[in-house]
């Protein structure tokens, strides 16, 4: 946790300049700075992990602020929460008749999130622009869970901490989107820069790809 955290303080550490640099600068461009919300859904994969680990389907929901710092470069960080799952499928019993029994799960991951993205805006039009951008995010974890399908196999309850499941996992965001007066709509991809699991047995990073809308005030 401690190293996570001195990465993402690096990380963000990096882009102080670039806000420093934006004070020394006056445009008319500051006019478009503004508060927004955005929601997405997104697919999440468990980069690393054993076979029995599997993609998943959630969502996330939040709020952002743009910046705008010279021209059409801004910095964007916000504040979310996201609902993830990963499916899992375990072994039962022992195998008979060459086939073993599985039983199909998932884990059910509840928290918040803090991305901090920087990009640039291309205009397309007098009131639509395509933009780029780039940045560091933290996931911070409230809820992990596993659960299997099968009722006779117990769920694990929380698998936070000690358990497995890290508290706190940081990733890179990657993305584009579009804006059109105040509406937009984007796709963007995370890579797990740390693991989200690090049991002995079995570790991964989380990554996700994610298509969102939002809304500017």
């Amino acid at each position: 946790m401690k190293a996570t955290f001195c990465t993402l303080t690096l990380l963000i550490s990096s882009l102080m300049p670039v806000t420093t640099f934006a004070d020394d600068f006056t445009s008319t461009d500051s006019s478009r700075d503004a508060f927004g919300v955005r929601a997405g859904v997104e697919i999440s994969s468990a980069a690393g992990a054993p076979d029995y680990y599997s993609n998943g389907a959630g969502g996330s929901a939040g709020v952002v602020y743009t910046k705008y710092f010279y021209k059409d470069f801004y910095v964007e960080p916000g504040a979310y929460l996201f609902y993830d799952t990963f499916g899992q499928t375990v072994e039962t019993a022992l195998p008979t008749e060459q086939m073993p029994a599985v039983a199909d799960g998932s884990i059910r991951n509840f928290g918040f999130r803090v991305p901090v993205n920087a990009g640039c805006r291309l205009a397309l039009t007098d009131d639509m622009g395509l933009k780029f951008f780039t940045g560091p995010q933290m996931n911070v974890s409230l809820i992990a869970r596993s659960h299997f399908d099968d009722k006779d196999i117990p769920d694990e309850g929380n698998i936070l901490g000690k358990k497995g499941f890290k508290r706190f996992d940081l990733q890179w965001n990657f993305g584009v989107g579009l804006d059109y007066n105040r509406w937009f709509v984007g796709v963007s991809a995370s890579a797990g820069v740390t693991k989200v699991m690090n049991r002995t047995f079995e570790h991964f990073r989380r990554n996700y790809a994610c298509i969102s809308v939002g809304y500017t005030f």
